[in-house]
């Protein structure tokens, strides 16, 4: 009845937590809606107050304009010296109904108001707004007239003036032309009020119970005409931290149940000299009082709902316990009588569907015991029949006496199986004394033996831990290793005669030995340093000094060479000498020569083998050093599964080291996952075993396996990837194989979070595209309508002119969009004349195309058809008279480049690389600079080096790696 009401307790608690979080989660996600909803609603009106403000500020350009052009004129009649200048007489000569209106500045190279008709503003040192000062530095060093905004300047306390701004002919001045507005569009500025925005924003959604306006300089922006006061310290400190990132930030007050967000507002206006000065911060007061209820009535009605499941699944359990138990009951009565040994009892059916299909699995299961019972008896007698033809000795050990022997035991140590009464107590003994030279608890030991009646015996005793019939007992196996032990013997004697042998050895650089011992100094009677000198070589008859340089390329070729000369002795005389050379890398890289001389005799076999040996031995070494310090987790097994190589970084990674895993206290499988299960390397080992199940994306290329792993550990997904390949000797036999795991995890989470970013910045290029293509069309349709309407020849110019404008917006977002796309898929091969025959096709039926190439293909981005197209495409655009276009291939220096030409105009030597700036060119400016970009993803590059008036010559140098010649099917383009 428990089980039960766990089940049902857990499953509707399960349900109302799921509808508890899905509805947090929801509530969460309306109110972040609601708050960034408000946000991007005062952003977008604060744009469109801009761009209203900016329109009725334009009205104001053409007397800034007439005033400065009589200032300039006077600056030029006085001689350029202001001294003689008369700005109060400019003023009067302007026009009276802006003439109370103006005042004009001229402001020096240091930004100082050197001449002013306003007392106020002369000497007025704009040095001190280091951006202002800048900007105004470069409209002086410029040529043309600048309109700003409708502001009050640096001080807060002034009227909202506009200004106008020109440079004088010699750039030593800059005429500042100021018109006071007053009341001017006094509705209009009205409406445009930042005021009345905040006021409409706060009507409309009531849960925002404060609005601040930040400006730059700290002070609170309210209506145009009216003087703004001072934000709080602490608020124009956090507007200042966010003017400088242009970001944004949240405070939330639990105690008020207000959230607080302070965000960057961009004016829009990115023109105007004083445009880095009118963006502003907004700091919005958001309630969060109807938030914070709806998560305390949802947690009220989830804890309502959870103390209902808890009652309703007592009940459910109460009555399905009464359901089920009756004849649960007979059915644990006849399992009883089963377990009892019965196994010929029948189980009683039931009145329930399931309990007779678990019947039916009982039945099954006891007829498998049933057969596994006989399956065991067949086993045990298989495995008596291998413990009784046993080559070693087998003696089961219980508590100081023999259990069983099997016959190899009886015939080791003499004991007579055909007699009726054995000496049970004499073999007892005989068994304790050998174990009893056990050394340290040691599972295996070797010890020389004296049997009864047979003489001395080396045996190797191997002692393990059984336990047969709930006893524990000991299983000893013994085997007779007396003839293998004399043959160790011997080779170590045969060891000790090599090492100290007479042979001489003398090694180091081929340059220069460093190394002589003294049997080899004694052999050409010389000292130590006398050997060295001579060289290794320095001392051998000169009839076979031929064959020196031949040993010499041999060994290096093959590590090792054995050759026979004649040696002279410091004395003269001569003996003749076996030369065994080794040459190896030192650890700088250097060949390194070990020279061993010895007269010839019979002990030249045995030297030869110890030598081999011992390179052997250090290359072993080597192989095992370069193994043990691999950076990935990395091991070995031979072809019987036993692990040759357990790596550091593997023992790290498993948390197991290497004689653990040797041991057999845990599979190298179950070490690395935790469990039993095939890994790559038992697929290199067993090339039919089935992996599927735990690889899905399995890889296999000459021979090696790779596939990536997905595991989840501490709720946390982690990627691994695995490789394994066989393992050869020098005859080409697999002797085994070799499996490395690297952890992928952090290089998949970043190409996730790239992939992420990608798709979030096209959807929002996409739509950005969108809105502005709308917008572009709605101007449109408003240039055509004002068009319709007029009849002015001048207006018509300039809608005209607008036209052109809205065109190269068009053109303008379709080269974004193109932009977007170099670079999105991967590269691929192309037919190279496949592309540029379609691109001719499409640009016009009417040029001749000559295509000099054979069937080639490039490995380029998706976007390459866009840089044929585009070079047609230019040809019958400005080639002015082109009738015919050719791309061939040029090799003749051994590089590959693709050349593209027409019997156009052709480019003028100062415009060869410009053309591939951005905006540079005749129409878009965009098409060359996107051949180059899409060119440039794969490698290659592109320039134009044609002769002016014979046409253009692209020349595309292409790495040998991006060609090759096509396949018989062509590849998608």
């Amino acid at each position: 009845m428990l089980l039960f009401i766990c089940i049902i307790l857990i499953s509707l608690i399960s349900i109302t937590g799921y509808y508890y979080n899905e509805t947090s989660r929801q509530i969460d996600e309306r109110f972040l809606k609601d708050l960034n909803q408000t946000e991007q609603v005062l952003k977008s009106a604060s744009d469109r107050i801009t761009k209203g403000e900016m329109l009725w500020e334009a009205t104001y350009k053409r007397p800034l304009v007439t005033v400065t052009n009589l200032v300039l004129d006077e600056y030029e009649r006085s001689g350029r010296d202001l001294s003689v200048m008369n700005l109060e007489e400019i003023i009067n000569r302007s026009d009276p109904a802006y003439r109370d209106r103006i005042d004009i500045m001229l402001i020096n190279s240091s930004g100082v108001a050197e001449y002013s008709t306003n007392k106020k503003d002369l000497y007025l040192d704009f040095s001190k707004w280091g951006p202002f000062y800048q900007t105004i530095t470069e409209m002086r060093n410029n040529n043309s007239f600048r309109l700003d905004r409708a502001v009050r300047g640096f001080n807060a306390s002034n009227p909202w003036r506009i200004f106008g701004y020109q440079p004088t002919p010699d750039h030593t001045y800059l005429i500042e032309t100021i018109y006071r507005i007053y009341g001017d569009y006094l509705k209009e500025r009205s409406e445009l009020s930042l005021n009345t925005l905040v006021t409409q924003v706060r009507e409309q959604n009531p849960h925002v119970l404060a609005l601040d306006l930040i400006g730059s300089t700290g002070l609170i922006i309210s209506e145009m005409d009216e003087i703004p006061v001072p934000a709080d310290p602490d608020d124009a400190e956090i507007a200042a931290e966010l003017y400088k990132i242009q970001g944004s930030r949240d405070y939330f007050d639990e105690k008020n149940q207000t959230i607080t967000r302070f965000f960057f507002i961009e004016s829009g206006d990115n023109e105007s000299p004083s445009s880095e000065y009118i963006d502003f911060v907004a700091k919005m007061v958001y309630s969060t009082r109807s938030y914070q209820h709806e998560r305390i009535s949802l947690l009220f009605l989830a804890l309502s709902l959870l103390i209902i499941s808890i009652l309703l699944a007592l009940v459910l359990a109460y009555l399905l316990s009464r359901f089920i138990t009756s004849p649960v009951r007979t059915l644990l009565e006849d399992l009883d009588e089963i377990t009892k040994g019965n196994m010929d009892h029948p189980i009683r059916p039931s009145r329930h569907l399931e309990i007779n299909r678990i019947i039916q699995a009982v039945s099954q299961m006891v007829e498998s015991i049933r057969k596994s019972i006989r399956s065991l008896e067949l086993s045990e007698k298989r495995y008596f029949s291998l413990f009784l033809n046993a080559t070693d000795a087998i003696i089961v050990w219980k508590e100081g006496g023999i259990v069983h022997a099997n016959p190899a035991a009886c015939t080791l140590f003499g004991w007579n199986t055909k007699s009726d009464s054995p000496d049970q107590s004499s073999q007892n003994e005989m068994i304790k004394s050998l174990l009893h030279t056990r050394k340290d608890s040691l599972h295996e030991w070797n010890h020389t033996f004296e049997i009864p009646g047979r003489g001395s015996y080396t045996l190797n005793i191997r002692l393990v831990r059984i336990v047969l019939d709930d006893t524990p007992m000991d299983l000893i196996q013994i085997r007779d290793i007396t003839t293998e032990t004399r043959m160790i013997e011997e080779i170590h004697r045969l060891a000790d005669i090599v090492r100290n042998t007479q042979a001489g050895i003398i090694a180091g650089p081929l340059q220069k030995p460093d190394i002589v011992n003294m049997a080899y100094a004694r052999m050409h009677g010389c000292s130590q340093e006398e050997a060295k000198l001579d060289g290794f070589f320095g001392p051998v008859h000169p009839d076979y000094s031929d064959n020196i340089m031949e040993w010499i390329r041999i060994a290096t070729e093959r590590g090792h060479m054995t050759g026979e000369a004649i040696r002279i002795r410091k004395d003269g005389t001569e003996f003749p000498a076996l030369h065994d050379l080794t040459i190896v890398r030192n650890e700088h890289h250097e060949p390194y020569l070990i020279l061993n001389v010895q007269d010839i005799s019979d002990q030249i076999q045995v030297w030869k083998l110890m030598l081999e040996k011992e390179a052997l031995s250090d290359s072993i070494n080597l192989l095992s050093s370069i193994l043990e310090n691999l950076p990935d987790p990395t091991f070995v097994i031979n072809l019987n599964g036993m692990v040759l190589a357990w790596n550091k970084a593997m023992a790290l990674f498993s948390g197991r080291t290497y004689d653990e895993i040797r041991s057999g206290e845990i599979t190298y499988a179950e070490a690395i996952y935790q469990i039993k299960r095939p890994l790559l390397i038992d697929k290199i080992i067993k090339p039919d075993l089935d992996i599927t199940s735990y690889y899905a994306n399995v890889k296999e290329e000459n021979g090696v396996l790779s596939a990536e792993v997905i595991s989840h550990c501490e709720g946390k997904t982690q990627y691994k990837w695995v490789m394994a390949g066989p393992l050869y000797d020098s005859t080409g036999e697999m002797i085994g194989a070799i499996e490395t795991i690297r952890d992928i995890t952090d290089l998949k989470d970043a190409l996730k979070k790239q992939s992420e970013l990608t798709n979030k910045l096209m959807l929002l290029s996409s739509l950005t595209r969108h809105d502005i293509r709308n917008k572009v069309t709605v101007i449109d349709g408003f240039r055509y309508f004002a068009e319709s309407e007029t009849d002015e020849a001048k207006v018509k110019e300039i809608l005209a002119l607008q036209k052109n404008a809205i065109v190269d917006i068009g053109k303008l977002i379709d080269f974004s969009k193109a932009y977007q796309e170099i670079g999105i898929h991967e590269p691929k091969w192309h037919h190279v004349r496949e592309l540029f025959e379609r691109a001719v096709r499409q640009v016009s039926c009417n040029l001749k195309s000559v295509c000099d190439i054979p069937s080639l293909e490039i490995y380029a981005d998706a976007m390459i058809y866009q840089v044929f197209y585009n070079l047609v495409e230019n040809s019958q655009r400005h080639g002015d008279h082109v009738t015919t276009v050719r791309l061939y291939m040029d090799t003749s220096d051994g590089q590959c480049r693709l050349i593209y030409e027409d019997d156009g105009l052709g480019i003028p030597d100062n415009e060869k690389e410009q053309i591939f700036l951005r905006g540079y060119g005749k129409n878009t400016g965009l098409g060359l600079f996107l051949i180059r970009e899409i060119l440039a993803i794969t490698g290659i590059t592109i320039i134009e080096n044609g002769t002016y008036g014979q046409g253009v010559r692209f020349e595309m140098q292409i790495p040998p790696e991006c060609i090759r010649v096509a396949a018989s099917k062509k590849p998608d383009t």
